[in-house]
């Protein structure tokens, strides 16, 4: 049908219908209900299958079974192994000791030598200027 008063525009007579775009929609979500319905039961049997099968043996297993690896086997329990080195470090860092007697290294607790560089200060090469150790 064309515009009244100008031929060249022409529109249509009739709009879209509405209920195929209803069962449409309506038929898409009853199909993916179903769909997703069906996958869920073939999931729940499948899971169902392998639990009463079991895994299938592995063919070296039979052969070889279960051993020990070889040594040295590293890290037993690493958990318990990381606590002891821990504490171990912690009690390094926390108390005074002897390093190497021969030569006077002595170990001690780090809050005291945090304090004695504090006052102390850090050496200082002979003929460094002062803006020079400021960089």
């Amino acid at each position: 049908m064309s515009a009244p008063g100008n031929p060249k525009i022409r529109y249509e007579d009739k709009d879209l219908s509405f209920k195929p775009i209803v069962w449409s929609a309506v038929g898409l979500a009853v199909a993916t209900v179903f769909f997703c319905a069906l996958m869920w039961g073939l999931f729940h049997f499948l899971a169902a299958r392998v639990a009463t099968r079991g895994a299938p043996a592995n063919p070296l297993a039979a052969q070889h079974g279960h051993k020990e690896p070889p040594e040295p086997r590293l890290l037993a329990d690493p958990r318990i192994t990381y606590e002891e080195f821990r504490d171990h470090e912690n009690h390094l860092m926390n108390s005074y000791g002897w390093e190497d007697k021969r030569f006077g290294l002595v170990r001690v607790p780090i809050e005291r030598a945090m304090k004695n560089l504090a006052e102390i200060g850090l050496p200082v090469q002979p003929g460094v200027k002062a803006a020079e150790r400021a960089e």
